[in-house]
């Protein structure tokens, strides 16, 4: 690097020239450095203030070269070099909790109240059921789970009272080996897992 001097005749800065163009650098960033007093206008000082500049000449020119776009963030994979990677809206409503305890409620993990749905004819259980009370004090109530349910779909049916008779009908799946419906007595209940093939569990 050159700088013109009077009557524009170049000369090469010399190693004076250099420290006190990097005097003020090294003060600035003197908290970041041991707290052993260096010089700043030694040759010392001159190699940590011009490793510094290399290294964030590094990072830039990775970041440099990266392409942004809704919905992603830069991270690092390595000394000064760095990616892109998604962010999506929902990953940002984790990142601004708190605690652990503010993480549970965002994802609706805390204390969650089950579906409860009580049932006094013949009723065919949707992808939103989760518990069902069968009712069998006036009429037989006979309950249906989905005909295609998805892999790890539970249910838990109850029988509240059996004066007539409550049955589960597996509707075309089986139930273990059998496809029979099952039936329940007061006070039983029966908690079914899909497992993609059959229903399994009690």
């Amino acid at each position: 690097m050159a700088v013109k001097r009077k009557g524009l005749v170049p000369k090469r800065l010399d190693l004076i020239d250099i420290q006190m163009a990097f005097r003020s650098l090294w003060q600035s960033t003197s908290d970041i450095h041991d707290p052993v007093s260096i010089d700043p206008g030694s040759e010392q000082a001159l190699a940590v203030a011009t490793g510094q500049i290399l290294s964030i000449a590094a990072a830039l020119e990775s970041i440099a070269g990266l392409t942004t776009a809704a919905n992603k963030m830069i991270y690092t994979t390595g000394a000064d070099t760095y990616a892109i990677t998604a962010l999506t809206a929902f990953a940002r409503t984790i990142l601004d909790d708190a605690n652990g305890a503010a993480v549970r409620t965002t994802i609706d993990a805390v204390g969650r109240l089950r579906q409860i749905a009580t049932k006094t004819a013949d009723y065919t259980a949707t992808a939103s059921d989760e518990t069902i009370v069968a009712d069998g004090t006036s009429n037989t109530v006979t309950i249906t789970l989905p005909a295609s349910p998805e892999t790890g779909k539970v249910f838990n049916i109850a029988c509240l009272d059996d004066t007539f008779a409550v049955d589960v009908d597996f509707n075309g799946k089986n139930y273990y080996d059998s496809s029979d419906n099952e039936q329940l007595f007061k006070g039983e209940n029966l908690i079914v897992i899909y497992d993609g093939t059959q229903w399994v569990g009690r």
